[in-house]
């Protein structure tokens, strides 16, 4: 339990530095409504069988990552917020909200193989979610013609 307390401690001191510095260069930007409600919102029960206990405690070291990806991104320090990302999605493979941003973070690098990848696992993942179909398809419309 000891452990688990220190990741997610790390996790949201490492966000929290992360918005600290976007702040004080005068570099924060807001995300798309949908993704600003996500950033925000409680993590989801990643375990079927939680039984009420809230969040599993990957799902909150994954939203915790990504929400310092996501200043990362508005940074344009690209590279790092994919290594986040990537170690959220190993954290909560199915939070489609992870491959959006994966997807933002190709995009904005010019690969547009990795973004349209990102952007298909997002839609898997998102794709019932009617307030991420227009994020996931301007997104996509970015990504083909940039």
């Amino acid at each position: 339990m000891t452990r688990l307390k220190n990741i997610l401690l790390l996790a949201a001191m490492t966000a929290l530095a992360a918005c600290a510095q976007s702040y004080v260069e005068g570099q924060l930007t807001r995300p798309p409504p949908a993704a600003a409600q996500a950033l925000s919102a409680k993590p989801p029960v990643m375990d079927a069988d939680r039984g009420g206990r809230g969040p599993s405690p990957g799902a909150t070291a994954s939203l915790n990552l990504r929400r310092q990806a996501v200043g990362l991104i508005a940074d344009g320090r690209l590279e790092e917020a994919i290594r986040i990302l990537e170690r959220a999605v190993n954290l909560a493979p199915s939070d489609g909200v992870n491959y959006y941003y994966l997807a933002e973070a190709w995009r904005r690098k010019g690969n547009t193989a990795r973004a349209l990848e990102f952007n298909r696992l997002a839609q898997l993942y998102l794709g019932d979610s009617p307030d991420w179909q227009s994020n996931l398809q301007n997104q996509r419309r970015a990504i083909v013609s940039p």
